[in-house]
């Protein structure tokens, strides 16, 4: 029996860390990942462990080309596949502002990781995910899913730099 591989991208709490649970529960090799260091996230690789799942963790910045390069490269390498790839690392506004005060800053760095690390991870894991295809891998059809938000297409005036950034990660996905 071929055992297939999962990533997803901040998987370190919250929805993330529930899809991988799911992932790690229907037999996926998951591959956990944040922004903060392995060193950090020994005990988040043992809770999936001690259950029987096979979990590893990789630090990877979706905003940051270099982390993104290496966390694929690392999958292709060690693994071979990539069965599954979950997009759902981001961020909101540190502080919420009206749209008229919504300040340049704010804007870039929801941006960079939001909309430009969704994007350009998509780009490297489905050209990763079609080198592994060309190779004729058993069961192999790979999926990626990419983790929007209900802002993606209701407006807030408080966070109006988040609901672009969605609406863009609702766009890449279709």
């Amino acid at each position: 029996m071929v055992k297939k591989v999962a990533a997803v991208t901040g998987s370190r709490r919250g929805i993330g860390l529930g899809i991988a649970k799911k992932l790690a529960e229907a037999g996926y090799t998951v591959i956990l990942s944040a922004t903060s260091p392995a060193e950090e996230n020994v005990s988040l690789v043992e809770e999936f462990r001690s259950k029987g799942y096979d979990a590893e963790y990789i630090k990877c910045d979706i905003s940051s080309e270099e982390d993104r390069e290496a966390f694929v490269k690392y999958i292709e390498e060690k693994y071979g596949r990539l069965d599954v790839h979950v997009n759902n690392a981001g961020v909101a506004p540190n502080v919420r502002l009206d749209i008229l005060e919504t300040t340049i800053e704010s804007f870039r760095r929801l941006m960079k990781i939001n909309l430009e690390g969704t994007f350009f991870m998509c780009q490297l894991v489905a050209n990763a995910m079609i080198r592994m295809k060309e190779k004729n891998l058993e069961d192999y059809n790979p999926r990626i899913i990419n983790i929007s938000s209900i802002s993606a297409y209701t407006s807030s005036t408080s966070r109006g730099e988040y609901c672009i950034s969605k609406a863009g990660i609702s766009m890449i996905t279709k």
